[in-house]
């Protein structure tokens, strides 16, 4: 009870001390990488949080080596194969969306087994969201939410989206885009109409 106790505090202390959400504001004409590479700033500084937060929480449970499946660490070269053709197990499940034309729809979850992939996800989430903006002409902006696991993307109109993390108790991650509204119809309209 008192360990609980003990994190609730440091996680109280964490939150109250930490600074302002960044947030980063893009020019017009900004690429696609330097538009991505600005979502992957806030997302390792929302990273950075987490890992403080985890390493006083190990700290207080004096538990410190995480739980490795020997399976998935190394699987053999058949298992692989079979991997590569199952969906959203490809060996690049994070190269989609790269452009308007070919972004029928925005995928709205991934999953990753291990935190060191999720802003890769969270750009990949992001990235059909990025072009519908520069082909609207408008600016983009992200903002990380103060509680350490999501970001905000700012959009010059419509409804508000937020990139979210969740840890999945059979484990990994789940990363999702959320909308006030419907995300995925929301996208087909605003995509259609931008590539008229």
């Amino acid at each position: 009870m008192m360990n609980l106790l003990a994190l609730a505090c440091v996680s109280l202390s964490l939150g109250a001390h930490a600074a302002p959400a960044p947030k980063a504001v893009l020019p017009e004409h900004a690429s696609d990488r330097v538009v991505e590479g600005r979502l992957r700033g806030v997302v390792d500084e929302q990273r950075r949080k987490r890992e403080a937060l985890a390493a006083a929480a190990r700290a207080i449970m004096a538990g410190d080596a995480p739980l490795k499946d020997a399976v998935a660490s190394s699987p053999d070269a058949s298992k692989r194969q079979m991997l590569g053709r199952l969906p959203g197990m490809a060996a690049e499940p994070f190269d989609l969306c790269r452009t308007l034309e070919r972004c029928a729809e925005a995928p709205l979850s991934l999953h990753v087994d291990d935190e060191v992939l999720i802003p890769d996800a969270m750009v990949a989430l992001a990235r059909p969201w990025i072009a519908l903006e520069k082909a609207r002409g408008a600016e983009l902006a992200f903002r990380a939410e103060d509680h350490g696991r999501g970001v905000t993307l700012e959009r010059a109109s419509g409804p508000k989206l937020s990139l979210q993390v969740a840890a999945v108790p059979t484990g990994g991650f789940d990363v999702s885009l959320r909308s006030d509204g419907d995300a995925a119809a929301l996208f087909a309209s605003e995509r259609a109409a931008a590539l008229r």
